[in-house]
């Protein structure tokens, strides 16, 4: 094939062009014939196309979920005895319903834990090859930015269960109880990125991160979220 190639572009120069394209045209004849009579006359398996393209989708889907919340992947619930401890710090009081609620709901969810899990670790894999103190401190915000963002479609977790709305509660206890598991899962997500920073001795670098994250974390809990919550009530 290459050498007819070749042949096919000298005597195009030499002669004419025509002779090139008559050359091309014979050959793409000959080749289509020749590989209709190798492979046999099948009918496509439109059931397999389907499934490898949604199984492609899928891992793309996948990636995405890394970062952010995606339509269609939604995730579910699993019992996580460990981690009842961290409900007991909650006093089971009536004003503190939401608060617990919350609480429960995001400790034994896969969607939004997973997704504050996922990012907290990817920050900190990207602060272990990070020597410069701004650069800590800037990925560190973004990051907590990017977990408080994600977090707040999980404010209307609960509005289609209709036992909630017999709680007989003020909307601006639900507010409060939401901004302050931003700020208590924010905080925690600062520290853990401080600790990870530690590991390489860098002072300077873990306390960008700490004084960085804690004024975005301040900044999403008491202004940004409340004020996103307002629109949706």
């Amino acid at each position: 094939m290459f050498l007819l190639t070749l042949v096919a572009l000298l005597l195009g120069f030499w002669l004419h062009p025509a002779v090139s394209m008559t050359i091309a045209l014979v050959a793409d004849l000959g080749f289509r014939w020749q590989v209709g009579s190798w492979l046999p006359k099948q009918q496509l398996d439109y059931d397999v196309m389907i499934q490898r393209e949604q199984d492609r989708m899928s891992v793309i889907y996948r990636f995405y979920n890394l970062f952010t919340d995606v339509p269609g992947m939604n995730g579910g619930v699993k019992r996580r005895r460990y981690l009842d401890f961290l409900l007991a710090l909650v006093p089971k009081k009536q004003k503190n319903t939401w608060r617990y609620l919350y609480l429960r709901g995001f400790l034994r969810g896969t969607e939004f834990s997973g997704l504050f899990v996922r990012l907290t670790l990817i920050a900190g894999v990207l602060l272990l090859f990070v020597n410069q103190w701004w650069l800590s401190a800037l990925l560190a915000v973004l990051f907590v930015y990017l977990v408080g963002f994600q977090l707040i479609p999980f404010y209307q977790q609960y509005d289609e269960v209709v036992f909630v709305h017999l709680y007989p509660l003020p909307q601006g206890q639900k507010q409060q109880a939401f901004s302050r598991l931003v700020l208590v899962l924010l905080s925690a997500q600062v520290v853990v990125l401080t600790l990870i920073s530690l590991i390489q001795w860098q002072l300077m670098n873990s306390g960008a991160i700490l004084i960085g994250g804690l004024l975005i974390t301040a900044g999403m809990a008491y202004w940004y979220v409340p004020f996103r919550l307002r629109r949706f009530d």
